[in-house]
């Protein structure tokens, strides 16, 4: 394999209709490809075999199990990753950054496409193929460092790419996307917060669920709701979870989490209402119903 050669690693489940696209957007930069198929029913493998890709199958567990796997034995000087519901924009931009003998790893930005106006999130995405890179997180997984001591195992030096994004259309169906994350995504976070219970940010991604689900259950009555109501005590459980975390909060998750508290703060306040204590956790977001 070239050097500094780039392996493509995916994961995806009934993605037909998107991996075609996904493929086709990396094909230009990528030394392999492979898709690994965490339980297809639909043609998603004989497109991925079509369009040249080594296909791997992962029955599903979680996010960095099924990560981990398959990026397991790969060969390539770096490691790509994308969802087949994206597509990379400016692919080439990240051939440049490989040749370096100084970073790591590149974080790059990752366009929500959502109804109403798009959200952007910056993840780790582009990293040398190390063995001791490992994913970490059930849901909303990232490689770290797992040599590296201290709290903080970002794999490092890396760099923020700015010309290069991923687009990401899985969230453009607002009833999917409320469905993932009221069912799927709710679960694993629940098992992520009990098989890494020392992770900062699924304490951050527990108040932004509270938030999210706050918002969607009161819509319809202009985002406001009764006093000790479920929605009442979401908010206060926002406040009651960062006051409890935000000493353990890494810097780059602290703003972040500080950001949701305030608003859940300024929600309680424009209603007149207070603080009041909750044992409200998220297992109990389970039941609510929430699609």
């Amino acid at each position: 394999m070239a050097k500094n050669s780039i392996t493509v690693s995916m994961i995806g489940k009934n993605e037909e209709d998107n991996l075609s696209r996904c493929i086709k957007s990396v094909n230009k930069i990528a030394n392999l490809v492979v898709y690994t198929d965490t339980g297809s029913v639909d043609s998603s493998i004989k497109i991925a075999e079509s369009l040249g890709c080594h296909i791997r199958i992962v029955p599903f567990e979680d996010f960095a199990q099924a990560r981990n796997a398959a990026k397991e034995g790969l060969t390539g000087d770096w490691i790509l990753q994308i969802d087949a519901d994206e597509v990379l924009f400016n692919p080439e931009g990240l051939l440049p950054l490989v040749e370096s003998d100084y970073y790591e790893a590149y974080v790059l930005a990752q366009e929500h496409l959502i109804l109403g106006g798009n959200k952007t999130a910056m993840g780790m995405r582009l990293f040398r193929n190390r063995p001791h890179y490992q994913y970490v997180g059930c849901i909303h997984e990232m490689p770290e460092d797992m040599k590296a001591t201290g709290p903080d195992k970002a794999i490092s030096p890396y760099m923020f790419v700015q010309d290069v994004c991923f687009a990401h259309y899985g969230c453009i169906d607002e009833k999917l996307r409320r469905s993932k994350v009221s069912n799927r995504n709710l679960q694993l976070l629940i098992k992520d917060l009990q098989v890494n219970p020392g992770r900062p940010y699924n304490k951050y991604l527990a108040m932004r669920d509270y938030m999210n689900i706050y918002k969607w259950r009161t819509q319809a009555n202009g985002f406001r709701c009764k006093f000790k109501s479920t929605e009442h005590l979401l908010l206060c459980a926002i406040i009651r979870d960062y006051e409890r975390h935000k000493n353990d909060l890494l810097q780059r998750y602290h703003g972040l989490a500080q950001e949701v508290c305030e608003t859940a703060q300024s929600v309680l306040s424009q209603q007149d209402y207070q603080y009041v204590e909750t044992d409200l956790e998220p297992t109990t977001l389970l039941s609510l119903g929430l699609e």
